[in-house]
Order: C-alpha cells, then structure tokens, then sequence
C-alpha cells in the first residue's frame, strides 16, 4: 500500500522541480490586505521574503520593466511606490479618493487608478504624484487594465453592470459595454485581442473583442468569479471562484471548460508564469498561496503568507505590455 503514495510523492516533487525550472526568471508577488504585507515567492530564495507596507493594500500593477510595483491602499487614500531592487517603499504618494484597481503605462511615467466611492479614473505622474486627469466611469469602478497597442484603458464597474471603455490619452470615453452582474476582475490578452470579465453576482465570464468592442460571448464559470488571468500565449484561461475554493482552468480561445482545482478558501488574485504552465493564486481566508501545475491540473504546493492575501503578480510580467 506504500508504493502508490511514494510513487505520487515523487511525481509531485519532479512536477515542482520543473515548475521552479520554468519560472526562473519570475518572481510571485502577493499582497496581503490584513497583513500590510508584500511577500516575494522566488524559487531560489527561501525564507521567503517580505516588505512591510502601509495600511490596507489592496491591488498592485508591476512596471513594464519589473523595477516597481504601483500599490492601492483604499482606507488611506494612498498610493506606494514599492522599489523591488531595494525592497523598500520608494514614495507614498496621497490620493483624493478611495483607490482601487490599477495600471501601468508602458514606461511607467503615469499610473491609472480607479476610485471606488467618486466612481472615477484618474491618471498620475509618477514623478511627484499629481493627478493630472480624471474621468468618470461606472458605480464601483474595480479592475482596470490597459491595452497598450490601441491606447484604450478598460474598466469593470462592479455596481453598474459595465465595462467602461476610454482613451488612455485623452481619457474620454470610447464605449460602454454592458456585462453580467458584478463585473469586478479583468484580464486582458495582446494576442488574443480580448478581454476577459468576471462577474461575480452572475457567475460568469464575459469575453470582449478589444478590436470590435463587442460581447464575444459569455460563459458559466462557478459561484463569485473574483479572479482571472489568461496566459501570455492567449491560450489558457483561469477563474477563481470564491465559494467553491476553487480555480477554473479553461480554454481560452473555444471557452471549454478543461478541469477544475482545488485551493485554498476565498481564492481571489490569481497569475500565470510565463510558460502557462505555473500559475499562482491568493487564497484571501487561508493565508496561503496556491501553486498551481497546469498541465496537470493540480495544486502542487500551497504557500504561507501574511494575512489576508488578495493579489498576486509575477514579475517581469512577460507579454503584459507587448504592443499588438
């Protein structure tokens, strides 16, 4: 009876020596809400390490370049600029708001955050923290992405049932697309040309066309979708349902369902390495992260860190910013 379980360990053990082998040259970061902690997950460097921030972060964006990650702290109204080569809170800048979701321009000069009580988006200078523009979007304006190649910033407004749709230049708007109920995460594909939507209340995803604009379609997905990613190839998608603890892979390009994977409670931020075959998910109620081997469709490590994680980020964050 021994030899299936020391056969099953050794399987898991070489599944975690190729993941570490395809992810070098990524680091996972991930924010923890309660804990006002940034961990470091690095294959190389254990313990593991960390970087104090101020209260409450919520969500991160990484520059293009992998030097910074740009951070939201709603209940300070404050945005940190963490210098991941020193480790260190570079700048904390203040926010005339409740900041919420963010993003990066392409060489990181400006920041767009969205804020969830004024229901708007704002664009600052990350040279001394000035906003410089605002727009105003939906109810409860959540996640935000940019899609470099077309200059358009698309935001999920969570109480409107929207996704606003501007100009990352002008900050005017280019459409408003109606969604399922709750849209709150969103994940955008270069490749692909698509947007992915989850929204929670509905249990679904919506995909968009960044091209036409247009709902593609829209697919059952599980009880509160809160996160989503899609590989840097377009080809894999990952839902994090909050209720089930679990993720959902599909495929990206046909919306079939492929498998689903157990994590830890309230799985929220999830991200892809760069292979697609890694990606890791913040387990919000279980302090944990959760290491997940795709083409195995398995959890095969979950990680301790500071209380409350919601987001994770790889960095660099490979095809993010590749124009298309």
């Amino acid at each position: 009876m021994r030899a299936p379980r020391a056969i099953a360990g050794l399987l898991v053990a070489l599944i975690e020596i190729c993941l570490t082998a395809n992810t070098e040259a990524q680091t996972v970061y991930v924010i923890s809400q309660s804990g006002h902690r940034l961990t470091e997950i690095a294959p190389a460097k254990m313990p593991l390490q960390t970087i104090d921030l101020p209260l409450g972060p919520v969500n991160m964006a990484a520059s293009c370049d992998g030097h910074f990650l740009f951070v939201t702290h709603p209940e300070l109204q404050k945005i940190s600029v963490v210098d991941l080569a020193q480790r260190k809170v570079r700048s904390v800048f203040p926010y005339a708001g409740m900041p919420f979701g963010i993003a990066s321009d392409e060489d990181a000069t400006h920041i767009f955050i969205t804020d969830w009580t004024r229901s708007m988006v704002s664009r600052m200078d990350m040279a001394n923290g000035a906003v410089t523009a605002e727009a105003k979007v939906g109810r409860s304006p959540a996640h935000i992405v940019l899609d470099h190649g077309r200059n358009r910033l698309f935001v999920a407004n969570r109480e409107d049932g929207t996704i606003s749709v501007l100009d990352a230049t002008s900050l005017a708007i280019v459409a408003t697309i109606g969604v399922g109920k709750a849209p709150f995460a969103l994940a955008f594909s270069a490749l692909a040309a698509r947007i992915y939507v989850a929204n929670v209340q509905s249990g679904d995803i919506s995909v968009i066309d960044a091209r036409s604009l247009h709902v593609l379609a829209t697919v059952p997905v599980g009880k509160m979708p809160y996160g989503v990613a899609v590989s840097n190839d377009g080809k894999k998608l990952l839902v994090t349902s909050q209720a089930e603890s679990e993720a959902m892979l599909l495929d990206a390009e046909t919306l079939a369902p492929i498998a689903r994977i157990k994590t830890g409670r309230y799985p929220e931020g999830v991200a892809f390495g760069a292979s697609g075959q890694r990606a890791d998910v913040a387990n919000w109620f279980s302090d944990t992260v959760s290491v997940l081997d795709l083409d195995h469709a398995m959890e095969v490590e979950r990680v301790p860190v500071a209380e409350g994680p919601r987001y994770v980020a790889l960095v660099p964050a490979v095809g993010l910013c590749r124009a298309n």
